[in-house]
């Protein structure tokens, strides 16, 4: 079965609101699901996301590019739900480029200020103060 023989909508709000079932049907029915306008796939299978991730020649991580265009630049005919994920139609959301987003060699130099923030000794040191904080956090539920 391919994707263009399953129905489902990412963006139903539904899915939005708990997208764990739809999920779950992803990956049984079609893991390399192709969005309506095959300019965008979901990939649901873990072993599946994760060889795309570390085939950074072929794919992109880069979210900001995806998700921030708009009806304006819209040349790859999103999704119009997409558009209200990224501020709706004509808006310009705030693009943030983040290490989990971003692919090298922009990852690159970002992943080595983030490792110099968190050595082992460094996040041993905040140990006691995130405990006291999740406790502190914790004990009004």
């Amino acid at each position: 079965m391919n994707s263009k023989d399953v129905k489902l909508n990412p963006f139903s709000p539904e899915v939005i609101a708990s997208p764990w079932e739809f999920f779950e049907q992803l990956r049984e029915r079609a893991p390399v699901y192709a969005l309506p306008n095959n300019a965008y796939y979901l990939v649901s299978r873990y072993q599946d996301v994760k060889a795309i991730a570390l085939d950074t020649e072929t794919y992109s991580s880069n979210l900001v590019s995806v998700m921030m265009s708009t009806n304006a630049d819209n040349a790859s005919g999103k999704p119009p739900e997409m558009l209200n994920l990224s501020g709706g139609e004509g808006q310009k959301a705030q693009a943030t480029d983040v290490l989990a987003i971003a692919d090298p060699p922009q990852h690159t130099r970002q992943r080595r200020v983030a490792n110099r923030a968190f050595t082992m000794r460094r996040v041993a040191n905040m140990e006691q103060r995130i405990a006291a904080l999740c406790n502190e956090l914790l004990s009004d539920i």
